[in-house]
């Protein structure tokens, strides 16, 4: 799941942790089980390994990332300084976040609306 915030200029929050992962708990698709094979790095099979160790449900990613966005600005303003990241952000995020639809949790008024790769009117 990922969070994105208005950046203050010169500082980083949450101080240099952007990414963390939590048990979503039991669900009715059962344990996530990872298969080892599909991993090349011995690093992420130990990781893997742990995961289904520590795990009772899906593994769910929280990540934030911020954006260059006034924290009081309307929300098609906010949409529109995350599909400019979307489109010109650096990393690998953007990229592989572009082949996958973004949908609105919060602000509740929003919630279920698609921002990408539709904006429809939030």
């Amino acid at each position: 799941m990922w969070s994105f915030y208005a950046a203050l200029p010169d500082q980083r929050w949450p101080a240099d942790k952007r990414i963390a992962r939590k048990d979503f708990g039991p669900s009715e698709l059962g344990r996530q089980l990872y298969d080892l094979t599909d991993y090349d790095s011995e690093h992420v099979r130990t990781m893997a390994r742990k995961w289904q160790r520590m795990h009772t449900g899906r593994r769910v990613d929280l990540v934030t990332r911020g954006l260059t966005v006034d924290p009081d600005a309307p929300l098609p303003e906010r949409v529109t300084a995350l599909r400019h990241w979307l489109h010109h952000g650096g990393g690998t995020s953007p990229h592989h976040l572009r082949r996958k639809a973004i949908v609105v949790i919060d602000p509740v008024e929003a919630r279920g609306r698609c921002l990408w790769p539709d904006y429809l009117d939030v």
